[in-house]
């Protein structure tokens, strides 16, 4: 996709210097061809940055979850900032529609981790990936896709 918007950047270019007089005109014909070609590559070369801008990957912010976990007569607490990546901006806005909903699903996973899972660089890493599969099987029931690529911790803090 770059290298057609890198194209009409180029040709657009020629374009400008055929209009302006840079390079020299045949004829009053050349002129109004080259005008016309100038508004043909300026709408091709926004097409292509408007798709390109549609596909690139976006992140969801989630507010903080704040919750218990474990087993036991001794509360512990979990706070957990977290975003999810996304490969476009439609991805995006049918997470964002669905937020309610899948955070529902992180405050249950969130919630039946046991203090070895949260305290072990491991265990964590095996937590992100278990979030990315729960959010992905509500969003395929949901949306018909896997919407979500990743999960990134911003911030994990246990209180034992």
């Amino acid at each position: 996709m770059r290298h057609i918007v890198a194209e009409a950047v180029h040709l657009r270019l020629v374009a400008t210097m055929l209009v302006s007089g840079i390079i020299a005109k045949e004829s009053l014909i050349m002129k109004r061809y080259s005008v016309f070609f100038l508004a043909l590559l300026l709408s091709l070369a926004s097409g292509a940055f408007a798709q390109e801008q549609l596909e690139r990957p976006e992140y969801v912010k989630f507010k903080p979850f704040v919750t218990n976990y474990g087993l036991g007569s001794r509360l512990h607490y979990l706070k957990v900032e977290m975003s999810v990546r996304v490969e476009s901006l439609d991805h995006m806005q049918r997470v964002e529609r669905h937020m309610p909903s899948l955070r529902d699903t992180l405050v249950f996973l969130f919630s039946q981790q046991t203090a070895e899972t949260v305290n072990s660089h491991e265990g964590r890493q095996q937590l992100r990936k278990d979030a990315l599969n729960a959010l992905n099987i509500f969003l395929e029931e949901e949306e018909g896709g896997e919407l979500v690529t990743d999960v990134l911790f911003d911030n994990f803090i246990v209180q034992s």
